[in-house]
């Protein structure tokens, strides 16, 4: 049994569109498939994709957590892909299409895997989760700060490995 998330503009039904970007789409459509056949299908909205930054790597974590098999969007971003990496989820590429053809591409096996090499960037996944040095209201520049993998909290003092999100208390820094 495969679990699939596609990223989807609207409001995930099979008619909608793949969203160009996957960690700003606003809903992740859930496609459980057993030999071939759709088992079962729903939509889940991107809680992630209105978060000031680290969208992807939140949006990526949530799915892994989800256990998710592969997704499929139309780009990925340096910090999804190295939570991808690291949780051993499989990116496709599918652009300019609707939900049911992506699907479709996929379980027939014409759909390409994503080409790491399309992205710029750290995959190493040392920074995923934890976002960029830069750009955070109330952050300067010189001060790291991190986002939390459930709730998409950012935290603006320092946090080592092993601390809990003072909003959630889920140990994601």
């Amino acid at each position: 049994m495969k679990k699939i998330a596609i990223a989807a503009l609207g409001e995930g039904t099979f008619k909608d569109e793949v969203s160009p970007v996957f960690g700003r789409s606003p809903v992740f459509c859930l496609a459980t498939v057993l030999s071939g056949d759709l088992v079962s299908f729903e939509s889940v909205k991107n809680s992630a994709g209105d978060i000031p930054c680290s969208a992807g790597a939140v949006s990526a974590k949530v799915l892994a957590d989800l256990g998710v098999d592969c997704v499929i969007a139309g780009g990925f971003g340096p910090q999804s892909c190295g939570v991808f990496r690291e949780c051993g989820v499989v990116p496709y590429a599918a652009s300019g299409c609707r939900i049911s053809e992506a699907l479709e591409r996929y379980l027939a096996g014409d759909l390409p895997s994503y080409d790491y090499s399309a992205v710029a960037g750290d995959l190493s996944g040392r920074n995923n989760v934890s976002g960029f040095y830069f750009g955070r209201r109330g952050v300067k520049p010189t001060q790291r700060s991190h986002v939390c993998g459930r709730c998409g909290y950012i935290a603006g003092e320092r946090m080592e490995r092993g601390d809990k999100c003072p909003n959630c208390g889920f140990m994601s820094f």
